[in-house]
C-alpha cells in the first residue's frame, strides 16, 4: 500500500549523513513540546476513548520522538513516520539514535518490532489511506515542503474524525531577507494575505502557541480545499547554502471555496 522499509544496518553513506544530521534529525519530545505543545498529553486524552492511538510524524528524521512515545505508551500507540528518503532517517537510524541516547538497550531494540516508515514527498502526497490517523504532528520539516497547501489538504485527508494534527509551520523565518522570509505566501489579487488571517476562513484550523512559538492545529474537516493556486516554489538552498527550506507562493483561486 505504501513504501515502508526498516533495514537494521546502515550503509557507509548513511553513516556519514547520520553524523552530519544528528543535531537536526535527532529531536525528541522535549524539542517537540517547544514547537507544538505536549503530544504525550494529547495521546493520553485520546486513549481515554479508544484502546489504541495511531500516530504519524511527518518529517520524522531519526525517529527519536516516535521512539520516546513507544517507551511511554508501548503497544497502545501504533507509530508511523514519513521521511522524504532513507538518508533523512530509516529504522536502522532510529535504532542507532535510541541506543546512543540511552533510551533503549540493544537487547530491547533487537526484540522490538520496527516502526513503519514511509518514504515520500509530503508536499505531493501523504501515502496512507484516508481517515487513518488519530494524531499527526510535525516539527521543523514543514518549511522544506514545496506545495505546502497540498500537504495541509493531505493531512486533513488522512486524519480521522476526532483526531488532531499539530504542525510546526514556521511561516515567517528570522534571519532571512524580507523578500524570502515568508515561506507560505498568499496573494489575493494585489494584496498579500497573512497566513494567520487566511486560516481564520476555515473552522478546522487554528493557530496556537507553544512556549512562544506558533503552530497550526487541525481537526478533521469533511473536505478541505484551501482554494489556493500554486504560483511558484523557490528553493532557498539554491540561493544561499545557509538558507534552508522553500518559499512557496500562492494566489487565491477565483473559484469559490466553501468554508469548512
Amino acid at each position: 500500500m505504501w513504501n515502508v522499509k526498516h533495514p537494521n544496518e546502515l550503509t557507509s553513506t548513511l553513516r556519514q549523513k547520520h553524523r552530519k544530521l544528528l543535531p537536526f534529525h535527532g529531536r525528541g519530545l522535549a524539542d517537540l513540546q517547544e514547537r507544538v505543545g505536549d503530544i504525550p498529553k494529547l495521546v493520553k486524552v485520546l486513549l481515554e476513548t479508544r484502546s489504541k492511538v495511531r500516530v504519524l510524524e511527518l518529517g520524522c528524521g531519526f525517529g527519536f520522538a516516535l521512539m520516546e512515545l513507544r517507551k511511554l505508551f508501548g503497544d497502545r500507540v501504533v507509530l508511523f513516520g514519513l521521511n522524504k528518503n532513507e538518508a533523512h532517517g530509516n529504522w536502522a537510524l532510529f535504532r542507532k539514535v535510541a541506543l546512543a541516547k540511552g533510551l533503549y538497550e540493544k537487547v530491547e531494540l533487537d526484540e522490538m518490532a520496527p516502526i513503519s516508515i514511509a518514504f515520500a514527498n509530503a508536499g505531493e502526497a501523504i501515502p496512507f489511506p484516508g481517515n487513518y490517523f488519530d494524531i499527526i504532528f510535525s516539527q521543523v520539516s514543514f518549511m522544506y515542503y514545496g506545495n505546502k497547501a497540498r500537504c495541509l489538504e493531505e493531512i486533513n485527508r488522512v486524519l480521522c474524525a476526532g483526531g488532531v494534527a499539530r504542525i510546526d509551520m514556521r511561516v515567517v523565518r528570522e534571519g532571512l531577507p524580507m523578500e524570502y522570509a515568508t515561506g507560505f505566501e498568499i496573494w489575493e489579487k494585489s494584496r498579500q494575505i497573512p497566513f494567520s488571517s487566511f486560516v481564520q476562513r476555515f473552522d478546522s484550523m487554528v493557530e496556537k502557541r507553544a512556549r512562544g512559538k506558533t503552530y497550526l492545529e487541525m481537526t478533521k474537516a469533511k473536505t478541505l480545499d484551501l482554494g489556493l493556486e500554486l504560483v511558484q516554489i523557490i528553493d532557498l538552498d539554491g540561493i544561499c547554502a545557509d538558507w534552508w527550506g522553500t518559499k512557496t507562493i500562492y494566489k487565491i483561486s477565483s473559484r469559490k471555496v466553501a468554508k469548512v
